[in-house]
């Protein structure tokens, strides 16, 4: 959202009001996503339920900054464009188009 800032000088209020309505759905999703994943597991699975969580999450930054300093290693600007994560994306997006759904899942 800042590089909106940086293009359009007078873009400070959407970016504040954008990140309020984002930060207030995030919110409510990490409580929907925190609720579910102690409802289903029993009372003893609940530590492993929520350690697998934790490492699938973690894995998600660790895979995203392997790629950035693999693209980046010998380059001299800092810089890893959109299309560089499209095949990550895209085997999620097949998965579920496969079901009939079309909805991306984290």
């Amino acid at each position: 959202m800042s590089s909106v800032v940086n293009i359009h000088e007078n873009a400070g209020g959407f970016v504040i009001a954008a990140g309020a309505i984002l930060g207030a759905c995030a919110g409510l999703l990490w409580t929907a996503q925190g609720s579910l994943m102690l409802a289903y597991p029993t009372e003893d699975q609940k530590g492993k339920s929520i350690g697998i969580f934790w490492a699938i999450f973690n894995l998600g930054g660790v895979v995203g900054a392997a790629v950035s300093l693999a693209r980046n290693f010998d380059s001299e600007v800092c810089f890893t464009p959109f299309f560089v994560y499209v095949p990550l994306i895209h085997p999620v997006v097949a998965r579920q188009e496969n079901r009939g759904e079309h909805r991306l899942v984290s």
